[in-house]
């Protein structure tokens, strides 16, 4: 049976991921104290909280929310990577600084959705641009068209506007304008 401690920390940490939290699975022990403060520094300044728990009541508060597809990857001293933000730009986060600190950081995995993400399924993340990137891209993709029908109205209307013009000047039988075309290719004025 469960001691009270460990049912009043299984209750915060289910408070602390609720059902549709992302999280991630660090493989961390290998920092020393002075990596470790910098490690979590460098998460806290991209809003990204890292917290180390005992697996079997992390176990028992994932799966009590419904988020607990990432469990697989609780083996061993491992340290739960959780934030405010979108999980691909999570996931670029910690995999730049487990590149940082090569062999003492591993991402063992963790939990997107209902998904439950491999450390090669992180790499692929981490690859994804972030949100404000990609709906820049899309309001491009979108803007491209309409621009290109604009100009193409904008050039309807600029014929027909000459050609109004040119009816015009016949009926009043005046000469029309000279374009600038006309007006390059005459004579060239003598230097002098």
């Amino acid at each position: 049976m469960p001691s009270k401690l460990n049912l009043m920390i299984a209750a915060e940490l289910s408070q602390r991921y609720p059902a549709g939290t992302g999280y991630l699975v660090l493989g961390c022990e290998k920092l020393n104290g002075i990596e470790n403060t910098e490690f979590r520094r460098l998460l806290r300044e991209n809003r990204i909280r890292l917290q180390v728990v005992k697996n079997s009541l992390a176990t028992r508060a994932l799966t009590a929310n419904g988020i607990g597809g990432g469990v697989q990857f609780l083996n061993g001293p491992c340290a739960l990577v959780s934030g405010k933000v979108e999980m691909p730009s999570m996931c670029k986060v910690v995999s730049a600084l487990a590149k940082k600190y090569e062999g003492k950081v591993i991402i063992r995995g963790g939990l997107m959705g209902d998904m439950a993400l491999t450390p090669a399924g992180v790499a692929q993340l981490a690859a994804i641009p972030p949100l404000a990137v990609l709906h820049a891209r899309f309001a491009g993709s979108v803007q491209a068209p309409i621009a290109r029908l604009a100009g193409a109205f904008q050039g309807i209307a600029r014929s027909l506007a000459c050609a109004l013009e040119a009816i015009r000047n016949q009926k009043e039988g005046s000469v029309p304008p000279s374009s600038p075309e006309t007006a390059a290719s005459g004579p060239a004025p003598a230097a002098g």
